[in-house]
């Protein structure tokens, strides 16, 4: 159907700013499921992701020459078979093109451990391990904390944590942020709700064991963790999809 408009002889000339009509999916940028082939045990570092190109080590206590592993026996991230232990810990980036600072981060506990031995998951980490990072176990007390690393990873503030029913074995940690604000779930549930602007760059995810704080307490021990996920939400596709106008001349 057309409609005509006889304005004195002259063309109207409208400008409409179009904003196309596109159904956005939440973009993986990252994934690993930790197997490898057989029974063979690798260093994180030397482990070829499922989806990104690598991981690096950027924190180190007391192990600058040891890792955790990846074993093709269980197929998943294990500090029970690696040499990281007592009051050591590592940390690592997961390394991809990052095409969003606003992401989240997923990871199935299938071995949370207790006590003193802790998973981490982090968020916006740079090359010196500065960035957001979750302190995350089975444990019914203080089970999970939000950290800010800063000063290369040597000082640690708290930002956010939660205490209650303990994470389950087999939960999916999820630890997201969308400008400054900041989120944990445990399978689906919020458990955490905070807001801090101090990184604002993409950085880097990033997993980790033991005692990243450098506290001289937490440990490597019994820690698995598998399926881990950095996934650009489709709201934060959006927000950075760029608008289109487009002229339409009307007789």
């Amino acid at each position: 159907m057309r409609f005509f408009l006889r304005l004195s002889a002259l063309s109207c000339i409208i400008s409409l700013l179009l904003i196309p009509f596109v159904v956005l999916a939440d973009t993986v940028n990252f994934e690993d499921t930790f197997t490898e082939a057989g029974s063979s045990a690798i260093n994180l570092v030397d482990h070829t992701p499922d989806t990104g190109t690598s991981w690096t080590k950027v924190l180190t206590r007391d192990i600058a020459g040891d890792h955790l592993v990846v074993h093709g026996v269980v197929d998943d991230l294990s500090a029970t078979l690696s040499s990281c232990l007592a009051n050591e810990g590592a940390g690592y980036t997961a390394d991809a093109t990052y095409s969003n600072a606003d992401y989240f981060v997923e990871v199935t506990m299938t071995d949370g451990d207790t006590s003193d031995d802790y998973n981490w998951i982090g968020v916006r980490v740079e090359a010196d391990g500065d960035g957001y990072w979750l302190r995350f176990n089975a444990d019914t007390v203080a089970f999970a904390q939000l950290y800010e690393a800063s000063d290369a990873g040597v000082t640690w503030g708290t930002v956010g944590s939660a205490a209650g029913a303990a994470i389950a074995d087999g939960s999916i940690v999820k630890l997201e942020i969308i400008g400054s604000a900041i989120k944990v779930y445990d399978d689906g549930v919020e458990i955490i709700s905070t807001t801090d602007s101090t990184y604002t760059a993409a950085g880097k995810a990033g997993v980790g064991m033991g005692d990243l704080t450098n506290n001289g307490t937490d440990d490597c021990s019994g820690q698995d963790l598998d399926n881990f996920k950095v996934t650009v939400s489709a709201a934060a596709a959006a927000a950075a999809t760029p608008k289109k106008t487009k002229i339409i001349t009307i007789y």
